[in-house]
């Protein structure tokens, strides 16, 4: 077992180190400030967040100060897939989403994008092509249930939706 173990280890070492993308040939994508990616600052993730705080709340939240409250949690798995590509330093993970909008009281619950009403707020993620890494976290109602439908038409692919958070004060 060790053996193969091994051998798992030295393939995915090779291949990440094969791979042009990795991290270790830009090491500029991983520039810090404080201890804090800066490459998430401005991903989807925080985006999509701020986007939401401003309809729930009616409020600017900077997204790098959204983005550091996220990776206080950690980045080991954003760290480790930077061997893969560095664009992984944009992911904000599902889990932290949710846990972002916990943390400041917020109820959230899964649902559909078609059960959604005008005065709803929900933080979308999609998916276009998954070898383009397209991948989106969007908001409702900022954009339209027919825009985030479509979102990656423009590109030549189609969306799925894959989760829907509905965000919604706690009582």
């Amino acid at each position: 077992m060790k053996f193969k173990l091994n051998k798992w280890i030295a393939w995915f070492l090779a291949i990440c180190l094969l791979n042009i993308s990795c991290a270790v040939f830009h090491t500029d994508k991983l520039k810090k400030e404080d201890g804090y990616y800066i490459r998430h600052y401005n991903s989807c993730g925080p985006d999509a967040i701020q986007d939401a705080l401003r309809e729930l709340e009616g409020q600017y939240v900077a997204t790098k100060e959204i983005s550091k409250k996220i990776q206080d949690n950690g980045n080991a798995r954003r760290t480790a897939l930077t061997l893969i590509h560095y664009d992984a330093l944009w992911i904000t993970w599902p889990a932290e989403l949710v846990k972002y909008f916990r943390d400041r009281g917020y109820k959230v619950t899964t649902t559909t994008l078609e059960s959604l009403s005008p005065e709803d707020t929900a933080v979308v993620l999609i998916k276009g092509q998954v070898l383009k890494q397209e991948w989106h976290w969007v908001t409702f109602p900022t954009y339209s249930k027919e825009t985030i439908k479509n979102y990656y038409k423009a590109f030549g692919s189609s969306t799925s939706v894959i989760q829907v958070y509905k965000i919604e004060a706690a009582k």
